[in-house]
Protein backbone atom coordinates (compact mmCIF):
# COMPACT_ATOMS: atom_id res chain seq x y z
CA UNK A 1 0.00 0.00 0.00
CA UNK A 2 1.11 3.56 -0.66
CA UNK A 3 1.87 5.78 2.33
CA UNK A 4 -1.18 7.86 1.45
CA UNK A 5 -3.44 4.81 1.35
CA UNK A 6 -2.05 3.53 4.66
CA UNK A 7 -2.54 6.94 6.27
CA UNK A 8 -6.14 7.07 5.03
CA UNK A 9 -6.75 3.61 6.43
CA UNK A 10 -5.40 4.61 9.83
CA UNK A 11 -7.61 7.69 9.79
CA UNK A 12 -10.69 5.56 9.14
CA UNK A 13 -9.70 3.22 11.96
CA UNK A 14 -9.22 6.15 14.31
CA UNK A 15 -12.65 7.48 13.39
CA UNK A 16 -14.29 4.10 14.00
CA UNK A 17 -12.61 3.87 17.39
CA UNK A 18 -13.70 7.38 18.36
CA UNK A 19 -17.28 6.58 17.37
CA UNK A 20 -17.28 3.36 19.38
CA UNK A 21 -17.84 1.24 16.28
CA UNK A 22 -15.51 -1.45 17.59
CA UNK A 23 -16.95 -4.40 15.67
CA UNK A 24 -16.35 -2.60 12.37
CA UNK A 25 -12.85 -1.67 13.47
CA UNK A 26 -12.12 -5.30 14.34
CA UNK A 27 -13.34 -6.38 10.91
CA UNK A 28 -11.02 -3.85 9.19
CA UNK A 29 -8.08 -5.06 11.27
CA UNK A 30 -8.84 -8.71 10.46
CA UNK A 31 -9.07 -7.89 6.78
CA UNK A 32 -5.78 -6.00 6.75
CA UNK A 33 -4.03 -8.87 8.54
CA UNK A 34 -5.44 -11.38 6.05
CA UNK A 35 -4.14 -9.28 3.16
CA UNK A 36 -0.67 -8.65 4.59
CA UNK A 37 0.03 -11.03 7.52
CA UNK A 38 3.79 -10.54 7.28
CA UNK A 39 3.86 -6.76 6.98
CA UNK A 40 5.96 -4.63 9.30
CA UNK A 41 2.78 -3.33 10.92
CA UNK A 42 1.15 -6.74 11.30
CA UNK A 43 2.37 -7.40 14.85
CA UNK A 44 1.13 -4.04 16.14
CA UNK A 45 -2.18 -4.44 14.34
CA UNK A 46 -2.65 -7.96 15.69
CA UNK A 47 -2.00 -6.67 19.21
CA UNK A 48 -4.51 -3.89 18.67
CA UNK A 49 -7.04 -6.45 17.46
CA UNK A 50 -6.40 -8.66 20.50
CA UNK A 51 -6.89 -5.82 22.97
CA UNK A 52 -9.96 -4.67 21.06
CA UNK A 53 -11.51 -8.12 21.45
CA UNK A 54 -10.51 -8.28 25.11
CA UNK A 55 -11.53 -4.83 26.29
CA UNK A 56 -14.05 -3.21 23.97
CA UNK A 57 -15.81 -6.24 22.53
CA UNK A 58 -15.56 -8.51 25.57
CA UNK A 59 -14.75 -11.55 23.44
CA UNK A 60 -12.18 -13.41 25.50
CA UNK A 61 -11.92 -16.40 23.18
CA UNK A 62 -11.21 -14.22 20.13
CA UNK A 63 -8.69 -12.24 22.18
CA UNK A 64 -7.02 -15.51 23.19
CA UNK A 65 -6.74 -16.56 19.54
CA UNK A 66 -5.13 -13.24 18.66
CA UNK A 67 -2.67 -13.30 21.57
CA UNK A 68 -1.73 -16.88 20.65
CA UNK A 69 -0.97 -15.77 17.09
CA UNK A 70 1.28 -13.02 18.43
CA UNK A 71 3.21 -15.53 20.53
CA UNK A 72 3.65 -17.76 17.49
CA UNK A 73 5.79 -15.02 15.98
CA UNK A 74 7.24 -13.60 19.19
CA UNK A 75 7.24 -15.98 22.19
CA UNK A 76 8.65 -13.22 24.40
CA UNK A 77 5.96 -10.62 23.62
CA UNK A 78 5.34 -8.91 26.95
CA UNK A 79 2.07 -7.38 25.78
CA UNK A 80 0.69 -10.75 24.64
CA UNK A 81 1.79 -12.49 27.82
CA UNK A 82 0.20 -9.75 29.93
CA UNK A 83 -3.00 -10.13 27.93
CA UNK A 84 -2.99 -13.87 28.53
CA UNK A 85 -2.52 -13.28 32.25
CA UNK A 86 -5.61 -11.07 32.27
CA UNK A 87 -7.60 -13.71 30.39
CA UNK A 88 -6.38 -16.37 32.82
CA UNK A 89 -7.49 -14.26 35.77
CA UNK A 90 -10.88 -13.79 34.08
CA UNK A 91 -11.29 -17.56 33.69
CA UNK A 92 -11.13 -17.63 29.90
CA UNK A 93 -10.16 -21.17 28.81
CA UNK A 94 -7.63 -21.56 31.67
CA UNK A 95 -6.17 -24.80 30.35
CA UNK A 96 -5.36 -23.33 26.95
CA UNK A 97 -4.03 -20.10 28.46
CA UNK A 98 -1.90 -22.07 30.92
CA UNK A 99 -0.39 -24.07 28.06
CA UNK A 100 0.64 -20.81 26.38
CA UNK A 101 2.04 -19.25 29.55
CA UNK A 102 3.93 -22.22 30.98
CA UNK A 103 6.87 -22.32 28.52
CA UNK A 104 7.64 -18.66 29.24
CA UNK A 105 7.37 -19.09 32.99
CA UNK A 106 9.56 -22.17 32.90
CA UNK A 107 12.22 -20.43 30.79
CA UNK A 108 12.25 -17.42 33.11
CA UNK A 109 12.36 -19.45 36.30
CA UNK A 110 9.04 -18.05 37.52
CA UNK A 111 8.28 -21.05 39.70
CA UNK A 112 5.31 -19.63 41.60
CA UNK A 113 3.55 -18.55 38.41
CA UNK A 114 4.35 -21.85 36.73
CA UNK A 115 2.87 -23.84 39.60
CA UNK A 116 -0.19 -21.58 39.69
CA UNK A 117 -1.13 -21.94 36.03
CA UNK A 118 -0.11 -25.59 35.85
CA UNK A 119 -2.36 -26.38 38.79
CA UNK A 120 -5.26 -24.61 37.10
CA UNK A 121 -4.69 -26.64 33.94
CA UNK A 122 -4.69 -29.90 35.88
CA UNK A 123 -7.76 -28.99 37.90
CA UNK A 124 -9.67 -28.19 34.74
CA UNK A 125 -8.65 -31.37 32.94
CA UNK A 126 -11.45 -33.80 32.13
CA UNK A 127 -9.21 -36.85 32.37
CA UNK A 128 -7.28 -37.91 35.45
CA UNK A 129 -4.33 -35.50 35.39
CA UNK A 130 -0.72 -36.56 35.99
CA UNK A 131 0.24 -34.61 39.08
CA UNK A 132 3.56 -36.18 40.07
CA UNK A 133 5.69 -33.78 38.03
CA UNK A 134 3.79 -30.78 39.35
CA UNK A 135 4.19 -32.00 42.92
CA UNK A 136 7.92 -32.42 42.38
CA UNK A 137 8.22 -28.95 40.89
CA UNK A 138 6.27 -27.34 43.71
CA UNK A 139 8.35 -29.17 46.32
CA UNK A 140 11.70 -28.29 44.73
CA UNK A 141 10.72 -24.66 44.15
CA UNK A 142 9.30 -24.15 47.64
CA UNK A 143 5.83 -23.55 46.19
CA UNK A 144 3.79 -26.16 48.04
CA UNK A 145 1.61 -23.46 49.57
CA UNK A 146 0.83 -22.12 46.09
CA UNK A 147 -0.18 -25.57 44.90
CA UNK A 148 -2.19 -26.24 48.05
CA UNK A 149 -4.12 -22.99 47.62
CA UNK A 150 -5.00 -23.91 44.04
CA UNK A 151 -6.22 -27.38 45.02
CA UNK A 152 -8.20 -26.15 48.01
CA UNK A 153 -9.87 -23.40 45.95
CA UNK A 154 -10.84 -25.75 43.11
CA UNK A 155 -14.57 -26.09 42.39
CA UNK A 156 -15.88 -29.14 44.18
CA UNK A 157 -17.05 -30.78 40.97
CA UNK A 158 -13.50 -30.93 39.67
CA UNK A 159 -11.04 -30.36 42.49
CA UNK A 160 -12.62 -32.93 44.77
CA UNK A 161 -12.00 -35.82 42.38
CA UNK A 162 -9.98 -38.60 44.04
CA UNK A 163 -6.88 -38.01 41.92
CA UNK A 164 -6.65 -34.37 42.95
CA UNK A 165 -7.62 -35.18 46.53
CA UNK A 166 -4.68 -37.58 46.58
CA UNK A 167 -2.48 -34.75 45.30
CA UNK A 168 -3.75 -32.48 48.07
CA UNK A 169 -3.01 -35.17 50.65
CA UNK A 170 0.54 -35.44 49.33
CA UNK A 171 0.95 -31.67 49.48
CA UNK A 172 -0.22 -31.66 53.10
CA UNK A 173 2.20 -34.45 53.93
CA UNK A 174 5.07 -32.63 52.26
CA UNK A 175 4.16 -29.48 54.19
CA UNK A 176 4.44 -31.46 57.42
CA UNK A 177 0.73 -31.60 58.21
CA UNK A 178 0.30 -35.35 58.61
CA UNK A 179 -3.08 -34.97 60.33
CA UNK A 180 -4.55 -33.08 57.37
CA UNK A 181 -3.10 -35.62 54.94
CA UNK A 182 -4.57 -38.52 56.92
CA UNK A 183 -7.97 -36.83 57.08
CA UNK A 184 -8.08 -36.36 53.31
CA UNK A 185 -7.05 -39.96 52.64
CA UNK A 186 -9.69 -41.32 54.99
CA UNK A 187 -12.31 -39.15 53.27
CA UNK A 188 -11.31 -40.69 49.94
CA UNK A 189 -11.60 -44.17 51.42
CA UNK A 190 -15.00 -43.35 52.90
CA UNK A 191 -16.19 -42.82 49.35
CA UNK A 192 -14.17 -45.64 47.79
CA UNK A 193 -12.93 -48.24 50.25
CA UNK A 194 -11.09 -50.06 47.46
CA UNK A 195 -8.96 -47.12 46.31
CA UNK A 196 -5.53 -48.74 46.12
CA UNK A 197 -3.75 -45.40 45.74
CA UNK A 198 -5.40 -43.99 48.86
CA UNK A 199 -4.72 -47.21 50.79
CA UNK A 200 -1.05 -47.19 49.81
CA UNK A 201 -0.70 -43.50 50.63
CA UNK A 202 -2.35 -43.95 54.02
CA UNK A 203 -0.18 -46.99 54.81
CA UNK A 204 2.96 -45.05 53.90
CA UNK A 205 1.85 -42.07 55.99
CA UNK A 206 1.01 -44.13 59.06
CA UNK A 207 4.26 -46.10 58.77
CA UNK A 208 6.24 -42.87 58.67
CA UNK A 209 4.41 -41.58 61.72
CA UNK A 210 5.10 -44.82 63.59
CA UNK A 211 8.81 -44.56 62.82
CA UNK A 212 8.91 -41.04 64.23
CA UNK A 213 6.99 -42.02 67.35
Amino acid sequence: LSPEHAAAGRAVEGLLASLGRHAELAERLRASLAEAPGSTEARARRLRLATLYERELGDGVAALDAYAQILDGDPESGAALAGLERLFAAGVEPQRVAALLMPNYRARGRAADLVRVWAAALIGAEDAPPVDELLALARDAGQLDTLRAALVAAPRGKGMRPRLRLALAEVERARGDAAAAESILRQILDGDADSLEALRALDTLLAAQARRA
